[in-house]
Order: structure tokens, then sequence, then C-alpha cells
């Protein structure tokens, strides 16, 4: 029974050697570089244009007895025609070639040169905030800790995307870190979506809760990491419920391995974000327009004021993000170009965000005149006369913490 049991293991490992053997990349020494140039001939011809390079002791995939790559923990697999195996030039390890679907070289192009465009105003963004001390009260924070994740998720993803060749432990870091950093951005918006409809809906709420700052860093912080944990669970644990569903990060790119794992992973947890964000904007705004039809002209221009703001934060808050969920529900049946411009807004979120922020907001502007940049730039003195729409002297009230702080006062007075 052994020795039986021994040969079907002996003639199972042959099969592998052998269809690794015909499934190679290159003639000769089977040697290729991370430029994906065989140094023997030409490169065996594959199913398409677009390859990524995964070495193959450190993915989770192994070559079944036809040939095929097969994910481990999943029926799905790579057929022969879209993979090869060979060794890299550099340290002499096996490697996989495999297929890919890339979106066009153009767009990609793109994308990466406008998320860059919004690392830069993101960058510019924080420093002026950083400027300003009176802008980082609650509100600003959240926008602030928003942002930076923002930031993050959009470097991340231009290092993945401008990289010919990643070593596969490092894709796997760099693909865990934008999981974290996109949903630290996220968990953050939507702690601002509360802490504004908290404000100006019912400041009264959990009245005894007195460090609220604190929360929302645990929740900001907190929710991201155990989503990060349940996601390396289900890529580490080898547990059998997460057979059907094995996240495959660092596989076959710095990502989820297809669609199906990216949304239950990615896009599940921030379309209920998003959702829960569109509720408590809702419900805000159905709030100040009832507020606006009982209050003096006086307070109307106030309440007018935060319903615009409302709408500017929800615009960053969601909108280009509900775009993106909804382009990866259809894209396999829909044309690629028709998500071009939603895809570049998204890209562009950090030029919007700067702008919302910065530019059209006129106390900003204000706080920055006559300030000097890094010593050496002093900023225009006129600035100081920036005006708003609003009332000079109604600055104040016109701040949503300054509306919070004066509401949490009335309500520690005694009746």
């Amino acid at each position: 029974m052994i020795v039986k049991a021994t040969t079907l293991l002996l003639l199972f490992r042959c099969c592998q050697v052998w269809a690794q053997v015909d499934n190679a990349c290159c003639g000769g020494r089977n040697l290729i570089t991370v430029e994906k140039k065989c140094l023997d001939g030409e490169m065996r011809k594959l199913s398409c244009d677009s390859l990524i390079m995964v070495y193959a002791n450190d993915s989770e995939m192994s070559v079944d007895v036809k040939g095929n790559l097969m994910y481990v923990d999943s029926d799905e697999f790579i057929s022969p025609n879209q993979y090869c195996v060979s060794k890299l030039q550099k340290n002499n390890r096996d490697i996989y070639t495999i297929c890919y679907e890339e979106e066009p070289q153009d767009v990609r192009i793109i994308n990466v040169t406008l998320s860059f465009v919004s690392v830069f105003f993101i960058i510019l963004t924080i420093c002026v905030y950083m400027m300003v001390p009176q802008l980082l009260d609650t509100q600003g924070i959240c926008l602030m800790q928003s942002i930076t994740g923002l930031g993050l998720s959009f470097i991340l993803l231009g290092v993945i995307n401008l990289t010919q060749f990643i070593p596969h432990h490092h894709c796997r870091l760099i693909a865990y870190l934008m999981y974290f950093s996109f949903l630290y951005a996220f968990f953050w918006l939507n702690i601002l979506c509360f802490h504004i409809w908290k404000m100006i809906v019912n400041p009264q709420i959990l009245r005894s809760i007195k460090r609220w700052k604190m929360i929302y860093h645990i929740v900001g912080v907190g929710g991201s990491l155990l989503l990060l944990l349940f996601v390396l669970t289900a890529n580490y644990s080898g547990y059998e419920f997460f057979n059907g569903i094995h996240p495959g990060i660092g596989d076959a790119k710095c990502w989820f391995k297809d669609s199906t794992t990216t949304f239950i992973y990615f896009y599940g947890p921030i379309s209920v974000l998003l959702c829960i964000n569109i509720v408590y904007f809702v419900w805000t705004t159905m709030v100040l327009c009832e507020q606006m039809k009982r209050c003096s002209e006086k307070t109307a221009k106030v309440q007018k004021f935060r319903l615009l703001l409302c709408i500017k934060l929800f615009f960053v808050m969601g909108i280009s993000w509900i775009f993106e969920v909804v382009s990866a529900l259809f894209e396999e049946n829909t044309s690629r170009w028709i998500w071009v411009i939603p895809d570049a807004l998204n890209a562009l979120q950090g030029f919007l965000i700067f702008l919302i922020l910065v530019v059209f907001r006129k106390k900003v502007v204000r706080a920055l005149a006559n300030k000097k940049i890094f010593n050496a730039v002093r900023l225009p003195a006129k600035w100081k006369n920036a005006q708003d729409d609003e009332c000079e002297e109604l600055e104040e009230e016109l701040s949503l913490s300054a509306v919070y702080e004066k509401n949490e006062k009335k309500a520690d007075i005694p009746a």
C-alpha cells in the first residue's frame, strides 16, 4: 500500500515537472530578466500582451497534471496558454509569467498622472491647514486624516503602475498598505459625516461622552485594522470557510486576484460606508431645509452656508467613489471607455479637495494673507480682504465646530 502511494506521488510530481518544462517561457537555459526578456531566443508567445511576474515558491498557486496553474483553495485556474515558467536571471529562482487584463496604456498613463497631481494637491492642502492652526478643529482633523489616507493610497497605486517588476513579498506589503490606506480614508470620511450630522441634527446625542476626538481615532484606525486583519486571516489561515473566496493578494498582481474578491473585501465595505454617508447627508440636508423655513433672514443665511458646505463635503466624500463602485460592478458588461471620465475625476480627488477646502474657502485665504512659505515666499497681503458671500461678523457662527460648541454649552446650563 505504501509502495503504491509512493508511486502515485512520484507520478504526480513527474507530471508536474513535465508540465512546467513543457510550459517554459524561454529556450536553452530558460532564463528571463525582470524586463520579461529571454536570454536565449524569443519568449514564448502567450495569449495576451499584458504580463506580470510572480515567484513560484512565494505564490498561492501550483501546477496540476494538465498543466493548469491552480489557485490554492480555489477552483479557479490559469490555462497553459496564459502563463509560462522560467528562472529569473538575477537570482535563479523559479518564476511564473502570467497574463492579466490591463487597462489601455494611454488610460493608465492618464490615471497615474492625475493620481500624482492629486497627491501634490493633497500635500498642499495638508500644509495649508498646518500653517493655520484654527482650521484644525474636530472637523478639520477628520478632513486631514481622511485625505492623508487617500494621498498615501494614490502614491502606492502609482508605484504599482510605474514599476515593471515588484518582488512578491514587497508586492503583498504594498497591497496591504494600500488596502489599509483606502479604508482609513473612508472610515474618516464616515466619521466626518457623523460629526456634521451630530452637530446639526442632534447635538445632544450621547452627551455624557466628552472625549469624542479619541473615539473618532479609535474608530478610524480600529475599523481599518479590523478589516485588514480579516483579509490577512482569509489570505493565510487556510480555513475552509475562505476556500471559495481566497483573496489571493500578490498571486497575480499587487492587489486581490480577481473582481469577485475585490468586491467582497474592498468595494463591499466601502459601499456600506458610502451608503451610511448618504443617509447622514440626506438627513442633515432635510433638517437644514426645515430650519431655514422657520428662522430669520440672518439665520437663514447661516443655514444656507451650512447646506452648501454639506453639498461640497458630500461631493468630496462620496460621489466620485460611487462611480468607482458602479464601474467595478459593471466593468465586465460595458466598455472600459465608458468609465474613463469618472475614473479621471476619481483620480483628481486631491485637486478637487484643494479647491473646496482651500481656494473656495475665504476663511482659509484670509488666514494665509501675508504669511511666509518656507521662510522665502510671502503670500499677498491683499488676501486679507477676500470676501465671503456671508457677512464678516458671522464668520464664527458659520463655523460648524463653533455652532456645535455653542450648543454644547447651552446644553450644560441647568434649567
